[in-house]
């Protein structure tokens, strides 16, 4: 076994690496799947960990705009890794057939198309690949931005007006006063595609997920609003509620939950969550959806732990979420006073 077994297994490396980079490429842009890419994920962890770093040391003024660069640092540093994978795989591919030493200055030649011949030609082959690279991550970067349009849509565009959670009854209340039943499925209907696009984009591109909200109300604090608003009927009038409530709860609950796992955090699972609500007397969420017209098909006891069995699903996870991602707005958690949050249980 000698230097011209070595010859061919080089260029079998060169071609492997090609290969393994437009797959990537192929992969992340035309069809994300449930699981994105080992280029796509690990660039955006890489360089989260750079970034939160410096921001945690960064005066709080300065703060946001150390944070706006994870995102697309992340996203360049993809395309960076996939040009390489190209250069480095057809160099490997030029030093096996004898057209490129492995010499700083012979490198340098093959990239300048200054080889001549067979390496001219195979220089130009990479050139070109790395060319299609570029066009294709254009492809992606416009997905992307796309996608991050979607998830501020809803937020920016004021189809959700409440600023914290304990405004779900407002919102709950003024679908119930200005419209009927099928008006208020119409936008449960709405937010729960919003937060199955959320969740699918999330996945398919993580770098999404650290993409700073557009406005200062986040995505984040929109989701729980809704998600409340949903508990809230499904606690109150289960048989009343819309047909989209439960898809409503399991497309937000999910997305939350999956996003938590996307950024590593384990949040433990507790009996009640006021995370957001602490000030604010279920009772008087009651009060407010029972005069908005909401039948009272469960009060008291029943309808607080209906409406805690859902909420424990999400709005840990929001809480965390925020905390993680340095958000201003963070749900303030309090989950080792169940005792305390039991105590104020209304009794209807």
């Amino acid at each position: 076994m000698g230097f011209g077994l070595l010859l061919p297994l080089t260029g079998l490396l060169g071609a492997a690496v090609v290969f393994a980079g437009w797959l990537s490429v192929l992969r992340t842009v035309f069809t994300p799947r449930r699981t994105s890419t080992v280029a796509a994920r690990w660039s955006v962890r890489v360089v989260a960990v750079a970034v939160f770093a410096l921001a945690r040391r960064t005066p709080r003024r300065l703060r946001e705009r150390v944070l706006d660069t994870c995102m697309p640092v992340s996203v360049f540093l993809m395309l960076w890794v996939w040009l390489a994978s190209q250069v480095a795989g057809f160099g490997l591919v030029a030093v096996a057939v004898g057209v490129l030493r492995p010499e700083p200055g012979e490198v340098v030649r093959f990239l300048t198309l200054d080889g001549g011949g067979s390496g001219a030609g195979l220089a130009l082959l990479a050139w070109v690949s790395c060319a299609m690279v570029l066009a294709v991550f254009f492809v992606h970067l416009l997905r992307l931005l796309d996608s991050f349009r979607r998830r501020e849509l809803l937020v920016t565009g004021g189809m959700i007006t409440a600023v914290v959670p304990s405004d779900a009854e407002v919102l709950l209340v003024d679908h119930l006063r200005t419209g009927s039943r099928e008006r208020l499925d119409g936008a449960f209907a709405q937010w729960s595609a919003w937060l199955a696009d959320i969740r699918a984009t999330h996945v398919s591109y993580p770098s999404l997920l650290y993409y700073r909200p557009a406005s200062q109300f986040e995505w984040l604090r929109a989701a729980v609003v809704v998600l409340d608003a949903a508990a809230l009927v499904q606690a109150i009038a289960p048989q009343w509620a819309p047909p989209h409530t439960k898809a409503l709860l399991h497309n937000g609950s999910c997305c939350l939950e999956e996003s938590a796992s996307r950024l590593g955090l384990r949040v433990p699972r507790t009996e009640v969550s006021l995370h957001g609500r602490e000030e604010h007397a279920f009772s008087d969420a009651i009060g407010a959806a029972l005069s908005a017209g909401l039948p009272p098909e469960r009060t008291g006891e029943d309808a607080w732990h209906a409406f805690q069995s859902a909420r424990t699903r999400y709005a840990p996870h929001v809480s965390m979420i925020s905390a993680h991602l340095m958000y201003d707005f963070e749900l303030p958690a309090s989950p080792d006073s169940v005792a305390d949050e039991r105590s104020r249980t209304p009794v209807a």
